[in-house]
């Protein structure tokens, strides 16, 4: 019989923000949200409890940002997920 395998999906999306350098506030403003909600998801290690109409609005809003600087880079959900697998 084999051994479970711990998975746990990595939080991305403070990475992805100092990539671009996309401040809080920017992707606040894009989202609507209060600049404190927008540090406590950057906040997260894992992945936090979030619908898939939230990470495609998150998603969206960093692109639009991306455009604004000139960028032409796309992010996906995929970009801000990391699955890591844990032996």
């Amino acid at each position: 019989m084999q051994a479970a395998v711990e998975m746990a999906h990595r939080w991305r999306l403070n990475e992805v923000l100092a990539r671009y350098r996309v401040g809080t506030g920017e992707l606040a403003d894009q989202l609507g949200y209060v600049p404190q909600s927008v540090s406590k998801l950057k906040a997260k290690d894992t992945m936090p409890r979030i619908d898939g109409d939230t990470l495609a609005a998150i998603c969206t809003a960093i692109n639009k940002i991306l455009r604004e600087k000139g960028i032409s880079d796309t992010i996906t959900p995929g970009d801000l997920i990391e699955y890591v697998f844990d032996d």
